[in-house]
């Protein structure tokens, strides 16, 4: 569980309510959160109950040749039962601009090295929360650390908290980032100062004809 949180990079958890404090599994489980420094939201446990799951992600998923009804992630009852909570929580089904506009796939954690938040820590990958000014640097993400847009600092973050275990992949990431950095060095130095989200995207977006959300850049 807490391999999962780390490589996902959660922010946020959604759990049954439990008024009774009796509840042991759920107990452990609000502990590996916490440890992750993951915000916990409690909600009523029949929002995680799934009846109307089928349908509500035949509104939500972009149109495929697959019938929803033979997604194998449908066999997974709890997941399931944890995506409807989720839809009622972002009150996804209220606003008709989300229906086809998401996907649902299974996350892989054998693809990728396990590492709990004690390895974190040990390894001093990330800064400590509420680091600043020189502190933020003494860490492997805060040297590596050169993106000039907030996408790229994201995904450097996400490469450092799902380390590949396949050389093929691992080749093609170093093949992928060699040649983007001696192509680009020069480019991006000249003409793509450090940028936040804001400032690469207007404030309008669209949907490109093959159903791809598209950023505007201004």
């Amino acid at each position: 569980m807490q391999s999962l949180l780390i490589q996902l990079g959660v922010k946020e958890c959604i759990i049954p309510d439990d008024k009774t404090e009796k509840d042991v599994e759920l107990s452990k489980l609000r502990m590996v959160i916490d440890r992750c420094d993951c915000v916990v939201t409690t909600r009523k446990r029949s929002e995680f109950s799934g009846k109307d799951i089928e349908q509500d992600l035949e509104r939500l998923l972009r149109s495929t040749e697959i019938a929803i009804n033979t997604l194998p992630e449908l066999d997974k009852k709890l997941a399931m039962g944890s995506t409807s909570a989720v839809i009622n929580y972002l009150s996804l089904l209220n606003d008709p601009d989300n229906f086809g506009q998401y996907t649902l796939r299974t996350h892989d954690l054998a693809q990728f090295l396990r590492l709990d938040n004690s390895a974190l820590r040990a390894l001093s990958l990330f800064p400590e929360l509420g680091a600043t000014g020189h502190a933020k640097s003494m860490s492997v993400y805060g040297l590596l650390n050169k993106c000039k847009t907030a996408q790229g600092t994201r995904m450097l973050a996400q490469w450092l908290k799902q380390p590949l275990r396949n050389l093929h992949m691992i080749r093609e990431c170093i093949h992928a980032a060699l040649t983007w950095t001696y192509a680009h060095t020069n480019v991006s130095d000249t003409f793509c100062p450090q940028r936040s989200d804001k400032t690469w995207s207007s404030s309008f977006s669209k949907t490109s004809p093959c159903g791809v959300s598209c950023k505007m850049s201004s």
